[in-house]
């Protein structure tokens, strides 16, 4: 088991570790939905990349924890990018299955990419150490050019986490308005992870609304991170 998933594993199942529009969600119902997640992609080869295009919910986390937890890759996706960039994306990673709201659908294959047999080199040198896999692929912006698929592993997401909470002293007392969008390395790397590694509890809101999050904050959260425009909208 790599780091990072035991990062995820830690919490304890009482833990309250997401909140959404259908209400709370404690770390152990969420690990059992991952788990079901896991069964629907045994049939996958090793280190598959899996899109994820979910709503922001404890949905989300279930899908994403279980593509990593069955040894595959999560590549973020929204419905905020065109179907057609999507589509590229899928192709540029190699992606052969999305899961959609935790359904498997398959994905019309494209060209192979340099990228996905990139990712593929790595796995069979890291098949002895399980830290060392990519466990997602986060697209850049692509504020100059195309957006271009960054490999992280494991290991740099488990010390990350790990850094983000004792920097911001994240623990199980923290409640996180999370309004981030889970696509970008901001909104799943730097925001969600750590919460959930360090067993606190983040509040999926489905999109960044100011009255929402200062209602948020106002009934419990102390935690908020964002981008300027949404400061400035607040």
């Amino acid at each position: 088991m790599s780091e990072l998933l035991e990062l995820l594993l830690t919490p304890p199942g009482e833990t309250i570790w997401v909140r959404d529009a259908d209400g709370d969600h404690d770390a152990e119902s969420v690990r059992r939905r991952a788990a079901g997640v896991k069964r629907q992609l045994e049939t996958l080869s090793a280190g598959s990349a899996v899109g994820l295009l979910h709503e922001p919910s404890a949905g989300w986390v279930a899908a994403w924890l279980g593509v990593m937890a069955a040894g595959h890759v999560v590549v973020p996706l929204s419905r905020q990018q065109p179907a057609s960039e999507r589509q590229r994306l899928c192709d540029d990673a190699g992606a052969r299955v999305v899961l959609d709201d935790e359904a498997v659908a398959a994905v019309t294959p494209g060209k192979t990419s340099e990228l996905h047999a990139a990712v593929g080199r790595l796995r069979a040198r890291t098949q002895s150490d399980p830290s060392a896999a990519t466990a997602m692929l986060l697209y850049t912006s692509g504020t100059t050019g195309r957006s271009k698929g960054v490999m992280l592993s494991h290991a740099c997401l488990a010390h990350q986490a790990r850094l983000l909470m004792r920097a911001w002293q994240i623990d199980g007392d923290t409640e996180l308005v999370h309004t981030l969008v889970l696509h970008h390395t901001h909104g799943v790397a730097i925001a969600l992870l750590p919460a959930l590694c360090a067993g606190a509890t983040v509040r999926l809101l489905p999109r960044f609304d100011p009255a929402a999050v200062l209602d948020a904050m106002a009934s419990g959260g102390n935690t908020f991170m964002a981008v300027p425009t949404m400061y400035y909208r607040l």
